[in-house]
């Protein structure tokens, strides 16, 4: 059994190093370089990974067995309700108050939910996913063996997406010896398998990953802390802000009509009421563009003694907090369509600054300015 184990194994790494070597190269090098903390062990109780300074296993070791296969394969049985997983959806559900403002909107996603349920699979919290034999994104922070992956790759033809997260490169080597890296990107969608092996996760690729499949990764996903890290921790906050992040404003049927009537508005007259930015040009000037948030606060000092050096376009409610330190923006840029802006800027202190519009804004929100240039 040993030496046999040892051939399975030892057959599988050299073909995820194959693999790596034509397809990864970055991932390819880390797989060469030697073990550091963590080593495969194969003894009398089984196939197991073995903390070298302790002599510690990483799978628990249960009467005399290694606990590797049991353990993988009950993370690995049905994880859309398996505990073992987190489970997160956009539950951005319309109310009943919201069906007054969007009624085509809410008729439509009522049709849908009401279709949902008739799905013999269906639960109030999962978004369904169709095909016994897909999966929803994946976001698995650590890896340690890996074999609970490749049990789900035995199961499953499809992975909508995966973001694999590994800060312990020890980790993602030993996870050679039994998961199917070839197999894995074969299953995933195009450009959806992102493997990230480092200390931390960086924002800009989390930001690539759900943003690339903005519906498919944000919408439902389903999560597996493998063990705990301060660095899988950080990653877990990380990917959580910014799915949260992809699934904000997608707007309803009512509101791009209300855009597009105002555009209209604006784009058919033979001669425009408002001059439109077409023409690109470059300015020997440094400009800030100022948004609102907690990052304003500790800018407000450096534009209170710079503002004259600096040409400030404000964004939206960044307006108020501007005005009321003092602070006089060049320029005020509005996007939103809808027709409520005009008394926040009436308060917020618009005053003279010249306005620079969306063509979608409503007519009362250009009322306020005394100059408004425009831009498709």
């Amino acid at each position: 059994m040993p030496q046999e184990a040892v051939a399975l194994l030892s057959q599988r790494f050299s073909k995820n190093r194959d693999f790596f070597q034509k397809n990864l190269p970055h991932l390819a090098s880390i797989i060469n370089k030697d073990l550091q903390e963590y080593e495969l062990n194969i003894s009398a109780s089984g196939i197991n990974l073995l903390h070298k300074a302790t002599g510690n296993f990483v799978y628990e070791v249960q009467d005399g067995v290694s606990t590797i296969f049991s353990y993988s394969k009950s993370v690995a049985f049905a994880p859309a309700t398996n505990r073992a997983w987190n489970r997160y959806i956009n539950e951005s559900l319309i109310t009943e108050k919201e069906l007054v403002r969007v009624p085509k909107t809410g008729a439509t996603t009522q049709e849908l939910k009401a279709r949902a349920e008739q799905d013999r699979d269906y639960e109030k919290t999962l978004i369904h996913y169709s095909g016994a034999n897909q999966l929803p994104t994946l976001c698995l922070f650590g890896i340690l063996g890996g074999l609970h992956l490749e049990y789900m790759l035995e199961n499953f033809e499809n992975i909508h997406g995966i973001l694999l997260y590994e800060p312990n490169s020890d980790f993602f080597v030993l996870s050679t010896y039994f998961l199917d890296y070839e197999k894995l990107y074969q299953k995933c969608n195009e450009h959806s398998c992102y493997i990230v092996v480092q200390g931390k996760l960086p924002r800009d690729i989390v930001k690539d990953f759900f943003g690339t499949r903005l519906i498919t990764n944000s919408y439902f996903r389903l999560e597996h802390n493998a063990y705990n890290h301060p660095f899988i921790d950080d990653a877990k906050l990380v990917a959580d802000e910014i799915a949260k992040t992809g699934v904000r404003g997608w707007g309803t049927y009512e509101d791009e009509s209300i855009g597009l009537a105002n555009k209209l508005k604006w784009l058919t007259p033979s001669k425009p009421q408002y001059p439109f930015l077409f023409k690109n040009s470059v300015v020997d000037a440094p400009i800030c563009i100022v948004g609102n948030g907690p990052s304003l606060n500790s800018s407000l000092e450096f534009l209170q003694h710079n503002q004259d050096k600096l040409i400030i376009l404000s964004a939206g409610t960044a307006l108020a907090p501007l005005r009321r330190n003092g602070i006089k923006p060049d320029y005020q840029i509005e996007i939103e369509r809808m027709d409520h802006v005009k008394e926040w800027l009436e308060d917020a202190g618009l005053e003279d600054t010249p306005l620079i519009a969306a063509d979608i804004v409503h007519a009362s929100t250009l009322s306020v300015s005394q100059k408004t240039l425009m831009f498709i």
